[in-house]
């Protein structure tokens, strides 16, 4: 699934791209992921102009003229790609491993010329909303999420609140405390602070708590600088992949030596909360 970093840099990627833009229509092969009336869907944002894009937790908001917002979520498999309007059924050059095309939905949109946003989703887990821009906080799947970690109200104090008897790798993947971050930045965040993922967050001493809190900031700043991680799936609005992957210490390496230089151990992954940890037995504690 997309994380902070990869949603961070499609919803950068459309503000440049698609904002000012009319809605000219709007098609779809799977109606079941339009959490909306679908005819009235159509109606309401046809015409419309996109005034803005912005992200929230792991969702897509896409602000229209109308004071509507479309709230879009890519799930495991899900990308937004910006690119020319073609036949439904031709393959558009984004069926990353299967030469498929795999486009549910897409977006015809007019800005001196005519162009899509095609939503292209292999597994269909993906979902689009219609809400008011105003009542988006009340939604439930925003107002259940936790503090974004890129914002100013995400502070080293506010993250010790947030760290209880849980282990600190659950702790950072609970969404309903911070939201964005998923199971191979949570890896590599307590790999850089050397903390091991099953330690219980209450336990840390405020020095260990200040440099989780660091390396959470730097980690995605540098996952978004290097436009997210491509393991499988992933790819920005143009198609391209990203190459935060290239600089991962632990995400995926199980049994190879760990980065640190000065460290013999290997790297080991083990089962926490249902998802695989990656870490170093040696430099984590």
């Amino acid at each position: 699934m997309p994380e902070l970093p990869e949603v961070e840099t499609i919803v950068n990627d459309l503000k440049k791209r698609i904002i000012g833009s009319r809605i000219a229509g709007f098609e779809t092969g799977f109606k079941k992921a339009v959490k909306y009336p679908l005819p009235r869907f159509k109606k309401e944002i046809t015409g419309r102009r996109i005034g803005s894009v912005s992200r929230i937790g792991k969702h897509i908001v896409i602000g229209l003229s109308s004071g509507k917002a479309m709230l879009v979520h890519l799930r495991m498999t899900g990308h937004l790609l910006v690119g020319p309007v073609t036949d439904w059924n031709e393959h558009c050059g984004h069926s990353f491993q299967t030469g498929k095309s795999f486009i549910r939905h897409r977006w015809l949109l007019e800005n001196k010329s005519r162009y899509a946003l095609n939503f292209s989703d292999v597994r269909k887990f993906g979902t689009i909303k219609l809400v008011d821009i105003q009542d988006l906080e009340k939604e439930e799947s925003i107002a259940k999420l936790g503090i974004d970690p890129l914002s100013p109200e995400f502070t080293s104090k506010a993250l010790k609140a947030l760290l209880g008897v849980k282990n600190v790798k659950s702790t950072l993947m609970d969404q309903g405390k911070i939201a964005g971050i998923g199971n191979i930045y949570a890896s590599e965040i307590l790999y850089k602070s050397k903390i091991s993922p099953e330690k219980p967050g209450r336990s840390l001493a405020d020095k260990d708590v200040r440099r989780l809190y660091g390396n959470i900031k730097k980690v995605l700043k540098a996952a978004i600088d290097k436009r997210g991680t491509t393991i499988s799936d992933y790819r920005d609005s143009s198609g391209a992949t990203g190459k935060f992957q290239e600089s991962l210490r632990v995400y995926g390496r199980e049994g190879k030596k760990c980065l640190n230089g000065k460290c013999k151990g290997r790297i080991k992954r083990k089962v926490i909360g249902q998802r695989s940890t990656f870490y170093c037995p040696q430099c984590q504690k």
